[in-house]
């Protein structure tokens, strides 16, 4: 009975031990935890495994295709791949067999062009210089990119403008008739009422542009009498010191405008006696000299640099003239232009009076004294031309004179005006037989 027991006992403690054994045959070794739990690999017929190992596996990924982008001058940019969505890992092709460690694109560097400034003529405004990349078309005011300037931005530093005539008032002869004085101030009222001389195309020799060396400008198209050239340089100096004058310290905006303008003086007119009794004026002398002024604009006031007469060029000017309302030629009719040039050139042009009473025509050959006459005909007669008043000799020869050599040279210029207003009175076919207008 006692051994049937000890059998019986044994028996159950092998039972008990058996599952314990099984399974620990089964559990994977922590030297290959892997290899425990694969299975056998099967083989075929050579001896070729013909199931995937651990090793051969792929692991599946959640993928999302990226798009490239294109770097910037500024932003860094991508290449085109796929990333993982779960374990963010990023290839370059859509089965996730090609893995990538980095797909940024590094950004670029500007590359700067330098822009020259546009000197200020007619045709258009100054801009001052600045840089351009020609990659990113951003502009910069340094030449490394550091200060950047939006388009709209880049200020205009100058304008070329024409301005309105300057009508001086005529000096008129003590000595003339009543009719040339009449005929004189008529003149200059009807100049002045309208504005006084127009003119299109003066100011197209005029620029200004900035010397980038010394913050000076050159004002081209004008006369320097210092050095005998047609353009004057404006020092940084005497800039600040209209600044200074003007108390433009505060000025956030400033803009330097050349203004072309002419000054004119009625210098002699003569009046014809009509077959009616009226009295007309006949002849008219306009003495017309070019000149710009130079001025700065500012956002708290302008005021002007300076005034230059203008360089005499080729370039040809239209002029409009106004008559005086008892001109002798009416609306529709022509009248004949003499120019005596700088040079001493006579020019003689053909005009049209217009219904507003004025004359138009285009002039080459610079500026000086331009004398609008009516075409001579037989209902008008010229006025007698002014006898200067002959000065009074001293009484006796050897006594002292009252009046001293001022007074001669007084008599003398007088005694030359009335000459010369005797020769313009002459009918036009006589006085205008230099060149005909070009």
């Amino acid at each position: 009975m006692k051994k049937f027991l000890s059998v019986l006992l044994s028996l159950c403690i092998v039972l008990a031990l058996l599952p314990a054994t099984v399974l620990a045959s089964n559990t994977p070794t922590e030297a290959n935890p892997a290899e425990s739990l694969t299975a056998a690999p099967e083989k075929d017929g050579e001896g070729e495994s013909t199931t995937p190992t651990e090793d051969a596996a792929v692991t599946l990924h959640s993928l999302t295709y990226v798009p490239a982008k294109e770097a910037t001058c500024t932003e860094a940019g991508n290449m085109e791949h796929w990333v993982c969505s779960d374990c963010g890992k990023m290839f370059a092709d859509a089965q996730g067999t090609k893995e990538l460690t980095n797909v940024t694109v590094p950004a670029k560097q500007h590359t700067l062009v330098y822009v020259p400034q546009i000197p200020a003529t007619s045709e258009h405004d100054g801009i001052v210089d600045y840089w351009k990349c020609s990659a990113c078309g951003k502009l910069f005011w340094d030449e490394y990119g550091r200060v950047p300037v939006a388009e709209e931005d880049i200020p205009v530093f100058g304008k070329v403008v024409s301005g309105n005539a300057v009508v001086e008032a005529p000096v008129i002869n003590p000595e003339a008739t009543q009719a040339q004085k009449d005929a004189m101030q008529q003149a200059y009222e009807a100049v002045k009422a309208s504005g006084g001389v127009k003119e299109s195309g003066l100011s197209k020799p005029l620029s200004i542009k900035f010397d980038t060396d010394t913050w000076g400008l050159v004002v081209s198209g004008v006369k320097d009498k210092a050095t005998d050239k047609n353009e004057v340089f404006v020092s940084a100096d005497t800039l600040d010191q209209v600044f200074i004058d003007n108390n433009f310290d505060n000025a956030n905006e400033l803009m330097f405008v050349a203004e072309s303008f002419l000054k004119v003086q009625i210098t002699d007119a003569a009046a014809a006696a009509k077959a009616d009794g009226t009295v007309k004026t006949s002849q008219v002398s306009f003495d017309i000299t070019p000149y710009a002024n130079l001025k700065v604009i500012t956002d708290v006031g302008e005021a002007l640099i300076d005034t230059f007469p203008m360089a005499i060029t080729d370039e040809p000017v239209t002029i409009t003239l106004t008559l005086p309302d008892n001109f002798e030629v009416s609306a529709g009719e022509k009248v004949k232009v003499e120019h005596v040039a700088e040079n001493g050139t006579k020019y003689c042009y053909d005009a049209v009076v217009d219904n507003n009473n004025k004359i138009t025509f285009e002039n080459p050959h610079g500026f000086s004294t331009f004398t609008v006459m009516a075409v001579s005909s037989d209902t008008t007669t010229p006025t007698t031309p002014v006898t200067p008043t002959t000065p009074t000799p001293p009484a006796t020869p050897n006594a002292p004179a009252t009046g001293d050599s001022s007074t001669v040279a007084l008599y003398v210029g007088l005694l030359a005006v009335s000459l010369l207003g005797t020769a313009m009175v002459i009918g036009y076919k006589r006085s205008c037989k230099g060149k005909r207008a070009q």
